[in-house]
């Protein structure tokens, strides 16, 4: 991901397509943060095409099955995203973490946030 923003940062650019990257806990923050990218950096600004359009709601199946613990839900999903960007480093990251939440499931009490701070 060449650029990542938090939240504000993408509130106050709605002409660029962000696509939401992950909500993570960083050092020096009490509250977890919501971290976004741009979609298709060549052309930030430019309307999405069909494909685009298909991908970005594909996407936010993912994140709600993500938010819901629905591991294995959500790497079909990936496997549909994957299909469709084989390039996009992103769900590749998020398919070997959903593999690993199904032998390994966070604790009862997971919020759904990636603890960087530690």
């Amino acid at each position: 991901v060449a650029v990542v923003v938090g939240e504000r940062t993408a509130e106050l650019a709605p002409q660029v397509h962000w696509q939401w990257l992950d909500c993570v806990r960083v050092a020096g923050r009490a509250q977890a943060v919501q971290v976004y990218g741009v979609f298709y950096p060549q052309q930030p600004t430019d309307p999405l095409n069909a494909e685009q359009q298909h991908e970005t709601a594909v996407w936010q199946q993912f994140r709600e099955a993500y938010q819901r613990r629905a591991w294995s839900d959500g790497l079909q999903l990936l496997q549909r995203l994957r299909a469709q960007r084989p390039d996009k480093r992103l769900y590749a990251i998020y398919q070997d973490r959903l593999r690993v939440f199904l032998n390994q499931p966070p604790p009862p009490d997971w919020d759904g946030v990636t603890d960087t701070a530690k």
